[in-house]
């Protein structure tokens, strides 16, 4: 080989070298951009992730500081419910005391009360009266709740003499008044309670679809329904009594109904007395009644079925209670209010609930002479309940009532 042969393999050699260098240089530079960018594209999704992530904390700082705001704020509320707590629990403690006090003065002004009307009926009447007898209203020889409770089981429903508290809604509460008092035997152990009763509507009829009245309790005329309080508060408290004592003797529940309510409303009377009835089952079952079928034994009236089967005896009756719709007649009574009144025992007698009571004022006024002559002139014989009005002997028996006084005997 020539020694220019020879440089120009060299040379050759240089070349390939080179252009293989640059190939690798190229190759090698394409690697590098792509791990650039790959790199730049992690950097971006780094910083995006990083955004990300910073937003979540700050919304999970921001959730922790509204818990932090929110669980502060509750137990603030929590100290200021339990300082409400602590000072409501001091005023029950307070009441209570007082409410103790006036307890204690009520029994020195029943007791000073008893007294005066002692004096009155010795003054008035010429009465001597031992006032010690007093404390034994119930019965002479009963000095317990027991001894007075077993002395009544076998008397017939005419013959017990029970205690009634007038306005019964308004002279404290319905189970103290029911409760037997052994200790002061003239407080408390009524049997027999009086509400006077007044319908409003109940247009709304979401709330009352059929339309029913709403009964509220009230002496008078109301001024306002704040005035007054609800039929069924009542109901519900005679019924706390009868749950805890399920053989209590029977109860009377009388329903004054005056004759202003028809003056002053205008009443459905059919609806009335289906919503009056609706608002004793609302509260009591119909086996806890004592209704005008359990007396009416396949009778045509009821006064026809007592004189032929009598009236019950205390214990069949143990455990129930007797509604009565009592109507007050006056001088100036309407042949609209006595039909009112007397709507309501005239037909279906079977699924009533309630007896009615005969106000014995309509025979005071003169419009009959007897009550057996009001049954026989108006043919209704089922006001078997009769309630017998202030001066009753001394409006009818006068000459009687002027040489023997109150004692003597109306039959």
């Amino acid at each position: 080989m020539t020694k220019l042969q020879s440089n120009l393999s060299q040379n050759n050699l240089c070349i390939v070298q080179s252009y293989q260098k640059q190939q690798y240089d190229n190759q090698q530079n394409v690697e590098i951009q792509q791990l650039e960018n790959e790199k730049n594209q992690t950097a971006q999704v780094l910083q995006k992730n990083d955004k990300t992530i910073l937003i979540s904390y700050r919304n999970l700082q921001s959730v922790k500081d509204k818990l932090q705001t929110s669980y502060s704020d509750q137990q603030l509320q929590s100290d200021e419910l339990l300082i409400k707590y602590q000072n409501i629990y001091k005023q029950n403690d307070q009441l209570q005391q007082k409410n103790q006090e006036l307890k204690q003065q009520n029994d020195k002004l029943y007791e000073k009360y008893n007294n005066l009307d002692m004096k009155y009926r010795q003054l008035y009447y010429g009465e001597k009266i031992d006032i010690s007898t007093y404390d034994g209203l119930y019965n002479q020889n009963s000095n317990t709740f027991i001894e007075y409770y077993n002395s009544q089981l076998n008397l017939e429903l005419t013959q017990i003499t029970a205690k009634c508290s007038h306005n019964s809604f308004d002279i404290g509460r319905i189970q103290d008044q029911l409760t037997f008092n052994e200790t002061h035997s003239y407080q408390g152990g009524s049997q027999m309670l009086e509400f006077d009763i007044f319908p409003q509507n109940n247009t709304d009829e979401l709330f009352n679809p059929q339309q029913e009245y709403i009964f509220y309790t009230f002496h008078g005329i109301p001024k306002s329904l704040d005035e007054c309080l609800t039929f069924n508060g009542q109901l519900q408290d005679i019924a706390t009594y009868h749950e805890n004592n399920s053989q209590h003797l029977p109860i009377f529940v009388t329903l004054n109904v005056k004759q202003w309510i028809i003056e002053e409303y205008t009443l459905d009377t059919q609806t009335f007395y289906e919503s009056l009835e609706q608002s004793i089952l609302n509260v009591f079952d119909q086996q806890d009644l004592y209704i005008p079928n359990n007396l009416l034994n396949g009778e045509s009236n009821l006064f026809s079925s007592i004189q032929k089967n009598g009236f019950p005896i205390v214990s069949e009756l143990l455990g129930k209670i007797i509604f009565i719709v009592d109507s007050s007649y006056q001088q100036d009574e309407k042949a609209e209010f006595t039909k009112f009144i007397q709507y309501y025992l005239e037909y279906g007698l079977e699924t009533k609930l309630m007896f009615n009571t005969l106000d014995t004022r309509i025979i005071q006024n003169g419009k009959y002479d007897s009550i057996q002559e009001f049954m026989n002139e108006t043919n209704n014989y089922n006001l078997i309940f009769i309630n017998i009005k202030q001066n009753y002997k001394k409006d009818l028996y006068p000459e009687q009532y002027k040489e023997n006084g109150p004692q003597f005997c109306l039959y």
